[in-house]
């Protein structure tokens, strides 16, 4: 054999393109800092693994995006991409955490970029208010299960084109939220006087199975909204701790947990790359309560103590 014949050998695919391509994937998914350089082993692997590199996007600060194990894409980057390679986001993007968006560009500009560039998204976290952002162009992610949004914020902007008045109404039948099921309100009472009648057609929402609120006052108040509510699988309160005389009416509800997180980004992130976060955990909760290895009466938990799991009621 010349050597021009070992080296063309040497070079050429010895696995199955199946399976070559099933193992580039798998690293892709549970090493996403690793794509950029599987990227550069053959243009085949770059055509398989590179959607995965914007699966989960975290618009944020590079330092921040590598601290919890993925890749930072520069904002800029991100939207020359969209120009070029529209088709690409398309249907890679299924992840979108909105936490900071360090460019020049205005807030409002790059979240409705990236929204309406990514209609395949399915999680979608906006750390801080939408204010500006179209309510058509959420109607267009047409895949949207997961929601964490301040909610009255989104709604603020239309208010002065939909009511004389400018009294804040929130559309919660609004065909933006007609697919989705999680639904987390970022809002907080204490900021503003909230006015729970705002809340009033929460329950309505089609496809909504379970609710997670970061407001002690708003979730013990819209709870008389899910009493007739069959289909809520799960409602959960986010927060510290809850003072005694803030105890919502749904301590021995078999549907209601309070969830202490120790640190929220890294909990989305792992949902994201494994879907146990703490949606996983709350229904965990819900299943072992109901099938009596949990005491009636617990309703709080931790994401970092698990003697709930183990511990059995005699």
């Amino acid at each position: 054999m010349d050597i021009t014949s070992a080296q063309g050998s040497l070079s050429d695919p010895r696995l199955p393109p199946e399976l070559e391509r099933l193992i580039f994937e798998f690293a892709a998914l549970s090493h996403p800092l690793g794509i950029a350089t599987s990227m550069l082993v053959a243009g085949r692997v770059k055509d398989w693994v590179e959607p995965f590199l914007y699966r989960v996007l975290y618009i944020t600060s590079p330092y921040r995006a590598q601290l919890h194990g993925f890749p930072a894409i520069p904002v800029e980057v991100l939207l020359r991409s969209f120009i070029f390679r529209p088709a690409l986001f398309e249907t890679s993007v299924e992840c979108l955490f909105l936490d900071r968006t360090p460019t020049q560009h205005p807030r409002h500009v790059v979240v409705n970029a990236i929204l309406s560039t990514c209609p395949g998204i399915t999680t979608l976290l906006a750390g801080f208010p939408l204010k500006g952002i179209s309510l058509d162009i959420l109607k267009s992610l047409r895949c949207l299960r997961r929601l964490s949004i301040h909610i009255e914020a989104l709604f603020a902007s239309r208010m002065n084109n939909t009511i004389a008045s400018g009294v804040l109404e929130i559309d919660f039948l609004h065909p933006a939220f007609r697919n989705v099921t999680h639904l987390e309100l970022l809002d907080d009472s204490y900021d503003t006087e909230t006015q729970y009648s705002l809340y009033a057609k929460i329950s309505h929402m089609p496809c909504l199975t379970h609710v997670a609120f970061n407001d002690v006052a708003l979730c013990c108040d819209t709870e008389p909204l899910f009493q007739m509510h069959a289909q809520l699988r799960c409602l959960v309160f986010l927060g510290t701790q809850i003072e005694q005389e803030q105890i919502p009416p749904w301590p021995h509800s078999d549907r209601f947990v309070h969830i202490r997180r120790a640190d929220y980004v890294a909990d989305w992130f792992r949902g994201a790359q494994t879907g146990e976060d703490y949606w996983a955990l709350a229904e965990e909760f819900i299943a072992a309560k109901r099938a009596g290895r949990v005491a009636r009466l617990r309703y709080s938990i931790s994401d970092t103590d698990a003697s709930w799991r183990t511990n059995v009621i005699g």
